[in-house]
């Protein structure tokens, strides 16, 4: 059987490899490349090349700005030997692609971590996870688990990380499950996967708990102060159509350090607004912070703008001039009242 793990950076993948090497026979675990650089926890599961990768990897997929390749043949060998073989791939076009092009023997399963950000901020400096990296690995969390709910169909069985006082002896006992019915889903567990899609869509759901009503916090890129103003101008008019007051950060006065200042608008903010245009790093780290707190942000951005990292994976609205992006900011805020008011 293959089975292909889905699920966030820290959430405890590395360990699940070592309990199935040492605890288990008749297992295999796929060895991919990665154009990264490789870190001192990995496990033998990777190979680099910072060059680029390699011409014999069938299926190719990006995260973090690097990319990681699965072969078919290790697959298929695996088939061969009749192994129990695991990949870890976080992109459901490749599960996907993988689960059809091996009818019948690919299950997908989503390898959940439900502990919170804190948690997972702490498991990521641990791994020497630098800051200005944590808030958008915090955000591929959310968009991982938003990727599990739209796509709940795609996945067989659910690994449950839960906190415990040995969470390897929990692991291995549900391993041992999964290996006793041969993978194969049943009823009960169908159900438990849309159970736990709706709790997780649930907690993924944009936080409005604590915020300033009818707070706009406006992320923009500040390379071209004329452009800037003409997007900051349609922005404010389209939001105040709604009773939103959008802010930008440097027309806020306070005494606070403007990292200070940053944070707490972002998270007094009822909705967030980031145009990537000119794709400044900035913008991202603001966006990953925004993301940490569950925060509902709208993505802006002029034509052809190059959207980088994991953001890609959210809607974008890209316009060609101020009235286009008036128009269809107008929509969204739209949609942002209706299902959240």
């Amino acid at each position: 059987m293959i089975y292909i793990i889905f699920g966030a950076s820290g959430s405890g993948k590395t360990m699940l490899l070592e309990i199935l090497k040492n605890k288990f026979t008749g297992v295999s675990i796929h060895i991919k490349g990665t154009t990264r650089k490789l870190r001192q926890y990995d496990s033998e599961e990777l190979v680099s090349y910072p060059g680029g990768l390699q011409a014999q990897y069938d299926y190719v997929y990006g995260q973090y700005g690097d990319e990681y390749g699965i072969e078919k043949c290790q697959i298929e060998k695996a088939i061969a030997n009749n192994e129990n073989h695991f990949i870890i791939c976080n992109d459901i076009k490749v599960l996907e692609e993988i689960k059809l092009d091996f009818c019948g023997r690919p299950r997908g399963v989503y390898f959940h971590y439900p502990d919170p950000a804190e948690t997972i901020s702490t498991i990521q400096r641990s791994k020497k996870i630098s800051d200005d990296q944590i808030p958008l690995r915090l955000s591929k969390i959310n968009s991982l688990a938003e990727s599990f709910i739209e796509n709940c169909h795609l996945f067989d069985i659910v690994l449950n990380n839960v906190s415990s006082s040995n969470p390897r002896e929990s692991l291995e006992i549900q391993i041992k499950n999964i290996f006793a019915s041969n993978g194969a889903p049943e009823k009960t567990i169908r159900e438990s996967l849309d159970e736990l899609a709706q709790e997780i869509k649930k907690s993924f759901a944009p936080n409005t708990s604590v915020f300033q009503k009818g707070l706009l916090f406006l992320i923009l890129p500040i390379r071209d102060e004329n452009t800037a103003k003409d997007i900051s101008f349609t922005i404010k008019t389209a939001a105040q159509n709604f009773g939103f007051t959008a802010e930008r950060l440097d027309e806020t006065f306070g005494y606070e350090t403007i990292n200070a200042k940053l944070l707490k608008h972002i998270e007094l903010a009822e909705v967030v607004v980031a145009d990537l245009t000119f794709e400044r790093p900035n913008c991202y780290y603001e966006v990953g912070y925004a993301h940490a707190l569950k925060k509902g942000v709208i993505f802006t951005a002029k034509r052809d703008t190059k959207i980088h990292v994991d953001i890609n994976n959210y809607p974008v609205i890209f316009y060609d001039n101020m009235e286009q992006l008036n128009d269809k900011l107008t929509d969204a805020l739209k949609q942002h009242k209706d299902m959240y008011t």
